[in-house]
């Protein structure tokens, strides 16, 4: 298993939007998701997934490929407006 952190700024009036259209994900398995304490707007997303899903998620997050996370553009920081996505192994 892998932990694929996900980091982006979120647009302060569109933050409540957000807010609810992100708890409807957050029943996933294995997700969490952070605001920055200090940074308003600051999400950080945690997943933990099979190794094969990691590049997969990856390329749906950050490509332009249709995907129901698409909806999170339209929130992004206009000054921000990209999608981070870094995957961890643990260490042995």
């Amino acid at each position: 298993m892998k932990t694929v952190l996900v980091e982006y700024q979120i647009e302060e009036n569109a933050k409540e939007e957000y807010m609810r259209w992100i708890r409807e994900r957050a029943e996933a398995d294995g997700f969490a998701v952070f605001e920055g304490d200090g940074q308003p707007g600051l999400f950080l997303e945690s997943w933990t997934m099979a190794a094969e899903k990691c590049l997969p998620f990856r390329e749906e997050r950050t490509g332009t490929a249709p995907s129901p996370w698409r909806k999170l553009d339209a929130y992004l920081a206009k000054d921000r407006p990209r999608v981070h996505v870094w995957i961890f192994s643990p260490i042995k």
